[in-house]
This record gives structure tokens, C-alpha cells and sequence, in this order.
């Protein structure tokens, strides 16, 4: 039943011949912020303070991360000081047990940046946005020079899978360690056919990225091969409590507690699917609003509950998700979100 709500599959008719689809590159989040970790034994959220929470007072913290070994606790900036001291004293005691592991020998400090949000509810939920580098921005802009040498715009559709009919994505990691030199190919994620997938290893080593600096760059990409009139598989428009109920329980992260109606609610999103060789990417439509980010970082993360080869079929759509007034309140338990259980919402007069 959750799968209905979620999924659509349906013929679409394109205007000329079978073509091949490429997405958007999608930037790999750096190691240190893939690999970051609480030291073994520790809590693993910071402490809400008890009078805090009494007076039901919450607030943001934001702390700058820098790393200099693996098993070295961080040095600690706080860039938000419009905060009860409380907050960021919990804060601080928590983040100092923080740890990345990834981390060489000889390896640059890692500089991240990480934020706190505390809701007063029974749960006594702390909810820690994803962490990102300091220099985010500056590594997104290294999408902007990626460059082909080689002839085409797309891969090549060959004659012996359009005459068979075949359809299918690729989902590929391209890592660069040379701004003069092909990128290492990876398939993360990828359909049977054998041609299809020798026209987009062919046509991937064709980038180079000449803005590159001594740190290796890593991003994934998707292909995607389409028949005229060929079947499609689309994700629905959907509500976030019909959302929930057809996520993986494994990947649904507890206990968290959103209180939508701090977030200018009812409001819509945009999530393209990713899962699980990346995040999610969630934007917001029409009005932006930066109390909103703990709740689009915890959906960027979630995986839909599919077969390996229908998960496959969605890799790049999008669907939009309206978000309601109320609350989200999850906490730990065995049985998976259901449109009953997972969020509790309200009417707005």
C-alpha cells in the first residue's frame, strides 16, 4: 500500500528518437564530513538542560569544526552567540567528543561546520543539522569547470540496445586526482546492459576538471537511457505523512522532534531521489525559510522502501512533498513509521 502511494508507473511519449538523459553532477560531500563520529562510549546528542527545558526555552547553536588528527578532539568557534550560554555550554561539552577518522597522516585540518537545534518537548530532542565544510560553497563552485575534451553532450544511445528496446540508469562516481588527467569510473548503481554501460564509462572519461587544486574531487552523475513511448516508473506528489510511511525503517533517524509550526507551515518541497548512493536533494518552493533545514536535511537521508531494480527506475525524479502545520515527534521503537503513528498535524485558521 505504501509503495501506491509513492510510486507511478506510466508510458511517456517523447518528441524524436530514443535519447540518452544525463542529470545534474552532484558534488560527494567531503570525507570528514562523511566520516565524522562520536569518540566509542559516548552520548550521542548534546545534553538539553533541564531548566531549559522546564521553561520550555529552546534555540540554534552553530559551532565551526576543525579537526587536525583522527583522534583528536576538535578546536571549537561558535558562530552564533545569540543563544542562552546553557545551549552552547551542552553544545560544547558534546562536540568535544567528536571525532574523524578518515582522516591521514599528513592530511590538511578539516574544517566543518555543524548545527544545533533544541525543541522543548517531552522527547527532549536535540537535532543536529548534516555537517558541511567551511569552504561548501567554494566546493560547489568546482562543478562549474568541469569541461569535456571529447565530442557530445550525452552518450551515445547504441543501435543494438535501441533495436532490443533497452531502457536503463547508470548512476556513476567520477573521481578526479589531475586536472589534466580522465577521472576514475565507478558504476555505484547500474542496469544490465552491457552496451548501455560502455557508452557511459566511453563518454565519462571524456571530463576533465581543470579548476582542481591538489585535494582529488569526487561527484556522482546519472544516465539515463529512454525509449520513445517506453515505460516509465515516476515518484507521486505526496503529503509527509503518506512520505513516511513508504521510507525504510533504517533509515528513518530517532528519536526527532519538528515543530512545523516555527517553519511557516503549510509550505511544499522538492525532493529528487538519490538513495542510497547519495543525499537526497531537497529544495524548498516559493518561500525559503532557514528554520526549516534540520527537517530537509533529516528527509535528504531517507530511502524508499523498493526493490533494488525499482529503486533503480527512480534515481534522479522528483516528487513534491507538502509538509503540514502540527508536529513530527519519532521516537526509537522496532515498527516502521505509518500515516498514523509518524506525525500529528493541525488545520491553520
Amino acid at each position: 500500500m505504501a509503495r501506491a502511494l509513492i510510486l507511478s508507473a506510466l508510458a511517456v511519449w517523447c518528441v524524436g528518437t530514443a535519447q540518452a538523459q544525463d542529470y545534474a553532477p552532484t558534488l560527494k560531500p567531503s570525507p570528514a564530513a562523511l566520516c565524522m563520529t562520536l569518540a566509542a562510549g559516548e552520548r550521542g546528542q548534546p545534553e538539553y538542560p533541564q531548566v531549559l527545558l522546564d521553561r520550555k526555552d529552546g534555540g540554534t547553536v552553530k559551532v565551526e569544526l576543525v579537526f587536525a588528527a583522527p583522534d583528536r578532539a576538535p578546536v571549537v568557534r561558535v558562530l552564533d552567540e545569540n543563544v542562552n550560554p546553557l545551549l552552547t555550554q551542552s553544545v560544547l561539552d558534546h562536540v568535544r567528543h567528536l571525532r574523524v577518522p578518515c582522516m591521514g597522516a599528513g592530511d590538511e585540518p578539516a574544517r566543518l561546520v555543524q548545527t544545533y537545534v533544541f525543541s522543548p518537548n517531552d522527547g527532549r530532542t536535540v537535532m543536529a543539522t548534516t555537517p558541511r565544510d567551511v569552504n561548501h560553497a567554494q566546493r560547489e563552485l568546482r562543478k562549474r569547470c568541469l569541461q569535456r575534451i571529447l565530442p557530445g553532450v550525452r552518450p551515445e544511445y547504441p543501435d543494438s540496445a535501441r533495436r532490443l528496446e533497452e531502457q536503463g540508469k547508470y548512476m556513476v562516481s567520477l573521481r578526479f586526482v589531475s586536472a589534466t588527467a580522465q577521472p576514475e569510473v565507478t558504476f555505484l548503481d547500474a542496469d544490465r546492459n552491457n552496451h548501455l554501460r560502455w557508452s557511459v564509462e566511453t563518454f565519462s572519461k571524456g571530463y576533465r576538471m581543470p579548476c582542481m587544486g591538489a585535494e582529488p574531487v569526487e561527484m556522482t552523475m546519472l544516465f539515463d537511457f529512454q525509449m520513445d513511448g517506453g515505460a516509465r516508473t515516476r515518484l507521486r506528489d505526496t503529503t509527509l505523512r503518506d512520505f513516511l510511511a513508504g521510507v525504510a525503517r533504517a533509515t528513518v533517524q530517532t528519536p526527532v522532534f519538528f515543530d512545523l509550526d516555527t517553519m511557516r507551515c503549510p509550505f511544499d518541497v522538492r525532493l529528487t531521489y538519490g538513495r542510497p548512493h547519495g543525499a537526497n536533494a531537497v529544495d524548498q518552493l516559493e518561500n525559503g525559510d532557514a528554520a526549516r533545514q534540520p527537517l530537509l536535511d533529516w528527509l535528504s537521508q531517507m530511502t524508499l522502501k523498493l526493490p533494488p531494480s525499482t529503486n533503480r527506475k527512480v534515481l534522479g525524479e522528483t516528487m513534491t512533498i507538502t509538509i503540514p502545520c502540527g508536529t513530527v515527534n519519532l521516537q526509537p521503537s522496532s515498527a516502521p513509521p505509518s500515516p498514523s503513528s509518524s506525525t500529528s498535524s493541525k488545520e491553520k485558521s
